[in-house]
């Protein structure tokens, strides 16, 4: 038996599926931008780290420390 699909039948069936595909796109880009975002958050906290340990490795004579005023002390560098 030989069944006639209307072209509105067709097109519906294929849109659903079309739909479901576009709005997958659109997440797997949103979370492409969002890893892209993550990465370079990640480099800016890696960049920071590698900033404070190399502050941290200053020799003696390159800073002196004066006084701790309001909970935190002051470093002065000079070079």
């Amino acid at each position: 038996k030989e069944s006639l699909l209307y072209v509105s039948e067709v097109e519906g069936r294929h849109s659903a599926p079309e739909a479901q595909l576009e709005s997958r796109w659109s997440q797997l880009h949103k979370m492409g931008c969002l890893e892209k975002r993550l990465e370079k958050l990640q480099m800016y906290n890696d960049t920071e780290k590698d900033d404070v340990s190399v502050a941290c490795r200053l020799p003696a004579s390159s800073h002196t420390f004066s006084s701790i005023s309001g909970g935190k002390q002051q470093v002065k560098q000079s070079f």
